[in-house]
């Protein structure tokens, strides 16, 4: 029975062998009780960044049903000095839905001495409606990482709100990193104004990335369609 073999694996989640805890921890992920996650909650300061990860993973799949409060420990180990912890927390913070109040802190990570820590905060607020830290998004614009910026264009495309298209465009035409001025792009294909088709246009005729002018062509093709459908109605 479930609830038996769950009990089990919630023992061996103390055992002294990282390994032991881990293959538990990934079996409780795989039955998904909520009634579990409590008990993982432990592990996610375990010394072992396996068994960490594991634990992330395992909270994760139980969905929002993991609660409030496991959501927010699991918010503060984006700044975990193991990269694949932190990788799997910005998964699992899309899969537990938390409120917007347990990600209070995450601002303060945006402006983080470790990149990989502001990469992890960016990555997380593209998970959720981050429209509380519009003002700290905006000036992640600017951060030097290549990355940081990418998840914050991801994050600030999420809101829908009308002042994000003008810093899209901006992106669009100055970003240094073709790879963020490709994810405005590919947001930027969703709007189909005239600001944006210009945008595209210009892109299209003088952006040096190939793949950027691909995409920017893909946003101009679909905004001229979508032009033509509402004219023959």
């Amino acid at each position: 029975m479930p609830d038996r073999a769950a009990k089990l694996l919630i023992e061996l989640l103390q055992d002294p062998h990282p390994d032991i805890r881990r293959v538990a921890a990934e079996s409780l992920g795989k039955i998904g009780d909520p009634k579990t996650g409590s008990a993982l909650v432990p592990l996610l300061a375990d010394p072992d960044a396996r068994v960490r990860e594991a634990a992330v993973k395992a909270i994760g799949r139980l969905g929002p049903s993991a609660g409030e409060e496991v959501a927010q420990v699991m918010v503060a180990l984006l700044d975990d000095p193991n990269e694949s912890v932190r990788r799997a927390v910005t998964i699992a913070i899309g899969e537990l839905e938390p409120p917007t109040r347990v990600f209070v802190a995450v601002p303060e990570l945006l402006t983080a001495r470790d990149v990989s820590t502001r990469r992890s905060a960016a990555q997380a607020l593209s998970m959720i409606d981050a429209r509380a830290w519009l003002s700290d998004l905006v000036k992640a614009l600017q951060d030097p990482d290549t990355e940081v910026r990418q998840h914050v264009v991801a994050a600030l495309a999420e809101l829908g709100d009308p002042i994000i298209a003008p810093l899209l465009r901006d992106r669009l035409a100055r970003d240094p990193s073709a790879a963020v001025r490709t994810e405005a792009a590919y947001h930027l294909g969703k709007i189909g104004d005239p600001e944006t088709k210009e945008a595209f246009a210009a892109v299209v005729s003088r952006d040096p990335d190939r793949g950027v002018r691909q995409w920017a062509q893909m946003g101009l093709d679909a905004a001229r369609s979508s032009t033509e459908s509402g004219s023959m109605r």
